[in-house]
């Protein structure tokens, strides 16, 4: 496909020196190197979505891929919206209105038939979330992009999900603003709603739920260490307070001492101007 005729294809030459600018450190644009040769593919990531493109030795055709991936992130993100849009957003203007214009105009602005074809084709996305404490993201099923039945059913996917894992905050602070029984609670939705979409989209059972149980022991290790930092800090926080409760006692009783000698001082003063005026009234 690389060609060397005239009408947009890359040379040899010009694809030689993109791999030696290193292509595969581009933005959007991964380097998979086989034993048969270098495959590369496109992906990008919208919110909880991640656009990706079918592996392919063709770097020109990848790239290709790559533009188009990255034009349909601009425009789902363009219009005021935030990266980290979700798929809960009822307004009209909301992400899944966005992205489904997006990907409509992406395909629409493809003016070569073959090209468009190979988009329709070859490009695709997934909903990844990465669960409170995981070190790893759960992740959906490959939807076609360009097929409307499958685009509803990852946008429907990602916003179950969405909807299921709620707003816990950031894994470091969680545990200060949120009991473990809420935080259990919204794992197992998020559990339920992952095994419900994975069967849907034709996965076994027993083995999603075979990965969701790694996930829990990750959790439940991750859980752990962050309950006793948090102790530890409290435990820190509350010593600091000690000492400094007993350092501001120290200063009180100190000014308290410092005020009873001044007290004395002006009493025995008093007192020696009222002999004085008693002796001189003697007199």
């Amino acid at each position: 496909r690389c060609g060397t005729s005239a009408g947009g294809s890359l040379r040899r030459r010009d694809l030689q020196e993109l791999r030696k600018a290193g292509a595969g450190r581009l933005p959007g644009l991964v380097r998979n190197p086989q034993s048969n040769g270098i495959y590369y593919f496109a992906q990008v990531a919208v919110g909880c979505l991640r656009l990706i493109s079918r592996s392919d030795r063709d770097l020109r055709l990848v790239l290709a891929f790559r533009s188009a991936l990255l034009a349909l992130r601009g425009r789902t993100l363009g219009a005021g919206a935030s990266e980290g849009g979700q798929l809960n957003d009822a307004s009209v203007g909301g992400f899944e209105v966005r992205f489904r214009a997006a990907v409509a105009a992406t395909l629409a602005e493809t003016k070569r038939e073959d090209l468009r074809d190979e988009l329709s084709k070859s490009l695709r996305f997934y909903v990844s979330l990465k669960p409170l404490w995981a070190s790893r993201p759960l992740c959906t099923r490959a939807y076609g992009l360009a097929d409307p039945t499958e685009l509803s059913l990852g946008l429907d996917a990602g916003r179950r999900l969405c909807a299921a894992r709620g707003q816990v905050g950031r894994r470091s602070h969680v545990l200060r603003y949120h009991g473990p029984d809420h935080l259990t609670s919204r794992w197992e939705a998020l559990r339920e709603a992952y095994l419900a979409i994975s069967i849907e989209g034709g996965g076994d059972a027993k083995q999603i739920e075979a990965r969701l149980a790694t996930f829990e022991v990750d959790q439940l290790a991750s859980r752990e260490r962050q309950t006793l930092a948090l102790e530890r800090s409290r435990t820190a926080a509350e010593e600091r307070r000690q000492v400094a409760c007993e350092r501001e006692a120290v200063r009180e009783a100190s000014r308290a001492s410092a005020a009873q000698r001044s007290e004395h001082a002006l009493q025995r003063l008093l007192q020696r101007w009222a002999a004085r005026e008693t002796l001189e009234g003697g007199k």
